[in-house]
């Protein structure tokens, strides 16, 4: 689960579909874009040091039946939308969304061929960001980040 604490109006969002199920706060790497012009298909980050990282924050509403946030699943081949992180951006994911549950200022980064972030004391991603607290969101453990 994701919360978009302090993310600039004017944020570059994108549409993606990916294979398999995705929650929210999930990382993709953006591919190729798809016939209709707006919409990529997103992989798992293959090289963390160049794909074009993006955080998976669809709006969990369903019209057929309702989706709570806590339990929304983006559904294999659906559209999703993410957010291409900025410098100063904070965004709060709760802890399931981690390799291991990360400590107040552990530096983090997207897992090579996961959708998940790990900590790393020395990271090399070309997205990285500093868990500057710890809460609860959706009544799970969760981690606040900044994007540095």
């Amino acid at each position: 689960m994701i919360r978009l604490d302090k993310v600039k109006a004017t944020a570059h969002l994108v549409n993606f579909t990916f294979a398999t199920d995705l929650n929210n706060g999930m990382v993709v790497a953006l591919g190729d874009l798809q016939a209709d012009g707006e919409t990529y298909t997103a992989a798992a980050p293959a090289d963390i040091t160049k794909d074009r990282i993006v955080i998976h924050a669809s709006v969990p509403m369903g019209y057929a039946e309702p989706d709570f946030e806590q339990d929304f699943v983006l559904k294999a081949g659906k559209e999703g939308r993410g957010y291409v992180p900025e410098r100063g951006d904070i965004i709060t994911i709760t802890d399931d969304m981690f390799v291991a549950a990360p400590s107040k200022n552990d530096l983090v980064e997207p897992v090579a061929a996961g959708t998940k972030l790990k900590v790393n004391v020395a990271p090399t991603a070309k997205v990285v960001a500093k868990v500057i607290a710890k809460e609860t969101l959706g009544g799970k453990a969760a981690s606040v980040l900044e994007i540095l």
